[in-house]
């Protein structure tokens, strides 16, 4: 019965396409970034496992949690990058929680001067899958920005005006 409700999650995990989605929010009162990324389970896996110690790594292994959330931190430090001007931003991994298919995870920058540009550059899994899309959008006081990034085309700068 286990082993017939493991293979129909796995079945329902697949999906044609890799895209993610990083929401950012700021506001310029409380000078808090606060960010969300929400990425497929099985593609997170797959960009995970160079950062296990075990080649037959599972995501879902409640037993390796603890090395799951310091591999994602590290997998963010080395993907996420944000600046203002060219001062590099530093953000805190808060942690991550599972919902059906994908992880959200969680970071958040603490006391961030308002700005009136911010770069983004985001290449997460576009090291293991060609056609990863990376859709990021912004909110600043009430504002919306948006990109689209990908393996060739991984940074933007977002200006408000």
């Amino acid at each position: 019965m286990l082993a017939t409700y493991l293979l129909i999650s796995k079945l329902l995990l697949l999906h044609p396409f890799h895209v993610s989605v990083c929401d950012m929010v700021y506001d310029s009162d409380d000078k808090h970034l606060k960010i969300s990324v929400r990425l497929f389970l099985d593609d997170l896996e797959v960009g995970l496992k160079p950062f296990m110690a075990d080649d037959r790594y599972d995501i879902m292994d409640s037993s390796k949690w603890d090395e799951t959330q310091n591999a994602i931190r590290q997998y963010f430090t080395n993907n996420l990058k944000l600046k203002t001007g060219n001062k590099e931003i530093a953000f805190t991994y808060l942690g991550s929680e599972v919902e059906v298919d994908a992880m959200w995870c969680f970071l958040e920058v603490e006391k961030l001067r308002p700005f009136e540009e911010l770069t983004v550059e985001y290449r997460a899994l576009t090291e293991v899958f060609n056609d990863q899309e990376n859709l990021v959008h912004v909110r600043k006081d009430g504002t919306v920005k948006s990109c689209r990034l990908y393996q060739d085309h991984f940074s933007e700068v977002l200006k408000w005006d």
